[in-house]
């Protein structure tokens, strides 16, 4: 049986003390020795993910049940101990729509209560863009004029994220970014563009940030166009289903 830990105050500066003060080099010198010694599991996100989810305290809103809980976001009412496997989030697997920015884009929800689908398509990352802090390195040694950005921050939340000197931005899952669109204007024209074409209803493009993955975390936040993914609806299943089945039995 896996006990949760209880953090005392002292804990707690210290292990905020220290997460803030750890330098580039330290941190991937964690990470080459953590990665290492998960090379014999599977692993479908990256170190960051999980990174991420260690640092930053858990959404204390989300339903527990009864169960006594470690303060950071590896830890569930499932997974009280904070147990790792791999290099998943055990908040981000246990509660869906996730409340932050992940690694995975939902490709399809399966529910016997059709009264929710407006929320999951409305909170889906797919739609919905996730709130994060954002903070830097403070050395200017080693980071002048904060050009990189700390994969991970503790904050979950913006009124935190600024009183600790962080960025709390809005990040976007994509289906394309248009990197040869360099300006906001020339986006906003696009999206128009193909409003005005389309019969369908879609997330169109949009100029925003989007969300960072694995080692890219480390990039300053840009604003980029993004075409979003397409919206999601029991009519658009139907079409991707005769869709598959033209190309899966005309093509023998």
């Amino acid at each position: 049986m896996t006990k949760s830990r209880n953090f005392s105050n002292s804990d707690l500066k210290f292990t905020a003390k220290y997460d803030r003060k750890e330098t580039y080099d330290e941190e991937q010198a964690r990470r080459a020795v953590d990665v290492e010694d998960n090379s014999n599991r599977g692993r479908h996100e990256s170190w960051e993910n999980y990174e991420v989810c260690k640092k930053r305290w858990r959404n204390s809103n989300l339903f527990t049940a009864d169960q006594e809980l470690n303060d950071r976001s590896c830890a569930t009412r499932q997974n009280n101990g904070c147990t790792k496997r791999g290099f998943e989030c055990p908040e981000e697997r246990d509660y869906f729509p996730y409340w932050h920015p992940t690694e995975w884009t939902d490709i399809a929800i399966l529910t016997n209560n059709i009264e929710n689908c407006d929320y999951y398509q409305n909170e889906s990352s797919n739609s919905a863009p996730k709130g994060e802090c954002v903070e830097y390195y403070e050395t200017l040694v080693e980071n002048p004029g904060r050009k990189m950005r700390k994969a991970a921050s503790m904050e979950n939340n913006k009124a935190d994220c600024i009183e600790h000197g962080g960025e709390w931005i809005e990040f976007y899952d994509y289906l394309q970014i248009l990197e040869e669109v360099t300006e906001e204007k020339s986006c906003l024209r696009i999206d128009a563009r193909i409003k005005r074409h389309l019969r369908e209803a879609t997330s169109g493009v949009i100029w925003n940030y989007p969300r960072k993955m694995g080692k890219d975390r480390h990039d300053l936040p840009v604003k980029q166009c993004l075409i979003l993914h397409p919206v999601q609806s029991s009519k658009n299943f139907r079409l991707l289903k005769w869709t598959f089945f033209r190309l899966f039995f005309f093509e023998l």
